[in-house]
């Protein structure tokens, strides 16, 4: 639910009557005008917070979807990106030498 719209409204009302409460406890909203003003901070928050969250979401696809294409790459799969392998394949022999 936390993704589709009936979440995020829920949990605006959620968030905006938390917050209206704990102004209204903490003794900031004690008139009309005030409340109207938490209402407005509050709706501003939250929606700049839900789009500061979506555009991280955004740009981490973004980042594993080039991630994922570049590791399906062959790495040098350029007309003239063969490399002559070294003589050394990096692991040890059997064989010990003897002194």
């Amino acid at each position: 639910m936390n993704n589709d719209i009936i979440g995020k409204i829920l949990y605006f009302w959620i968030f905006l009557i938390g917050g209206l409460f704990i102004a209204r406890v903490l003794g900031y909203a004690n008139d009309g005008r005030t409340i109207i003003i938490f209402c407005v901070a509050l709706a501003g928050v939250y929606t700049a917070f839900q789009v500061g969250r979506s555009m991280r979401k955004k740009k981490l696809a973004e980042k594993e979807a080039e991630k994922a294409a570049s590791s399906g790459r062959r790495s040098g799969s350029g007309r003239n990106s063969y490399t002559k392998p070294s003589g050394k394949s990096g692991k040890k022999s059997g064989k010990r030498k003897k002194r």
